[in-house]
């Protein structure tokens, strides 16, 4: 269920780029990456998670043309 949800998320990035918002968000993400600090985390954690890892979201935006 979790990773349907991390896919989801990747499309809803896609489509605020494809909208004109992609260097508004690279913006929230990098500033949410850096408030966040440490990204060690237990398999379980990784797991369960709703949203994809930051960088991973960062690294998506970019290859787009962000």
């Amino acid at each position: 269920m979790m990773y349907n949800s991390r896919i989801n998320e990747y499309g809803a990035d896609e489509y605020a780029f494809t909208l004109g918002y992609g260097e508004g968000l690279l913006s929230a993400l990098y500033k949410l990456s850096d408030m966040s600090g440490n990204d060690n985390e237990s398999l379980l954690s990784i797991l369960s998670n709703s949203h994809p890892h930051l960088y991973k979201r960062i690294e998506r935006l970019e290859s787009l043309g962000g």
